[in-house]
């Protein structure tokens, strides 16, 4: 049976494809949104939380800036959490939903929710680094994120660091990926598990105490 992939050239599209053509899978790839929509195919939701691990080539920004703690360039922390997962365990929920997912229905796929504070110390422990110590508080992101903004619509273009992404960031709440264990067997490794290969940072090593200020997420 050939395998299908859509948004085969992103960060996890591609984990998928490699990991079907390294099963023997006869794969086909297709970047375009609108290509199961128009032929009516049945869809799989898959809610996929923010990612980590190797081959982040493009690299999307949370990656950019985990490379910034890892360099010892960016001494921050910034105030919220998210729900966080490895790259690998997201591409395999990707091919256990192929075979087990059920049509129409939604499956949340992460590790756990996790404070961004704790992501920058696991990073900093990877390459010996000091851990981030210093608090970037909401309001000081939603300031910034604003200047941004306005950056923006006097340079009529899009830029990262937008008021909606802050306001996201600040409304993620933890996420139960109970559903896919139950229904396909799915069971995720620690973004920091040794067994996990390189995650958040490129370590084996596991975070430290916290910083001062540093509150973990929870689930």
């Amino acid at each position: 049976m050939k395998k299908l992939v859509i948004g085969a050239s992103g960060f996890l599209g591609s984990h998928v494809a490699r990991q079907l053509v390294q099963n023997g899978e006869d794969v086909q790839v297709m970047v375009r949104r609108t290509y199961a929509r128009e032929r009516g195919l049945p869809v799989v939701a898959m809610c996929i939380s923010t990612t980590y691990g190797p081959r982040d080539w493009q690299p999307t920004p949370h990656r950019s800036m985990i490379a910034r703690v890892a360099g010892g360039r960016f001494p921050f922390y910034l105030d919220f959490s998210s729900e966080v997962v490895g790259i690998e365990d997201a591409a395999r929920a990707m091919l256990l939903a192929a075979d087990h997912g059920r049509p129409g229905e939604r499956y949340a796929i992460s590790d756990r929710y996790m404070s961004t504070c704790q992501v920058h110390e696991i990073a900093a422990a990877a390459t010996g680094v000091r851990r981030p110590r210093i608090k970037i508080a909401l309001p000081v992101l939603y300031g910034a994120a604003r200047l941004n903004d306005a950056a923006a619509r006097l340079l009529r273009r899009d830029l990262r660091f937008a008021v909606v992404g802050v306001r996201m960031a600040e409304l993620m709440s933890p996420l139960d990926h109970r559903k896919a264990e139950r229904e396909f067997g799915w069971t995720p490794e620690p973004v920091e598990s040794p067994s996990a290969g390189p995650r958040v940072g490129s370590s084996n090593t596991a975070p430290g105490p916290n910083p001062p200020g540093c509150v973990r997420g929870r689930r």
